[in-house]
């Protein structure tokens, strides 16, 4: 967004989000096994210790003083070379013609990965 190119940011967004999902979809699918929680969970859990916690924290805040610089700062935020693509239609011609090759071959490890996850997470019948 700070370099004015609003569709490459929502595309960005909308592929890590997607990518997220899929992660999470992923892990569900291959830890299905029944699991109770106890308090003595919560009491040895790493995560729920004072200084992890206390990491996450400062990571956040880390986060959020850096966004404030970054979305307070105003001014020119630069501009693109000359070369830049400035159309969807540019975008699609130059993904589908000059990177046809990686995309093709990014989508196949994809379908990969799926059918792995479900071949893993599949359970045996037992008889």
């Amino acid at each position: 967004m700070l370099l004015e190119a609003p569709f490459v940011a929502v595309i960005q967004i909308i592929v890590y989000a997607g990518a997220i999902m899929v992660l999470f979809l992923f892990v569900v699918m291959l830890l299905n096994a029944p699991h109770e929680e106890t308090n003595a969970d919560e009491r040895v859990h790493p995560l729920l210790r004072p200084g992890p916690m206390r990491l996450g924290v400062a990571l956040a805040l880390a986060l959020a003083v850096e966004l404030w610089w970054a979305l307070g700062r105003g001014g020119d935020s630069g501009s693109f070379p000359a070369g830049a693509v400035t159309s969807v239609a540019a975008i699609g011609r130059a993904l589908f013609t000059d990177y046809a090759f990686p995309f093709e071959v990014t989508s196949i490890l994809i379908l990969v990965a799926m059918v792995g996850a479900v071949v893993l997470a599949r359970r045996e019948e037992h008889r």
